[in-house]
């Protein structure tokens, strides 16, 4: 009976951990630095902007955003 009682109490804290759900890692990105001016107003330039943040660290990802009426690459990755 007691056999049953422990495995009961385990079984009950294993499904109160899944139901409240386990803490996850949030992903965070943080501007990594800007890649080679003008890249973004080239033909495809999300994408050239992209492949040269990702020469520099592979984790890395790049986005052309406006800043200060002018398009540049910005180069995001984990913080």
């Amino acid at each position: 009976m007691a056999k049953l009682i422990i495995n009961f109490s385990a079984l009950l804290m294993i499904v109160l951990l899944v139901s409240n759900g386990l803490p996850k890692a949030e992903a965070q990105t943080c501007l990594k630095g800007e890649a080679q001016e003008g890249v973004c107003v080239q033909v495809d330039g999300g994408r050239l902007c992209d492949l040269l943040c990702k020469t520099s660290d592979s984790t890395w990802f790049g986005a052309c955003e406006v800043e200060e009426n002018e398009t540049h690459c910005h180069c995001y990755g984990p913080c």
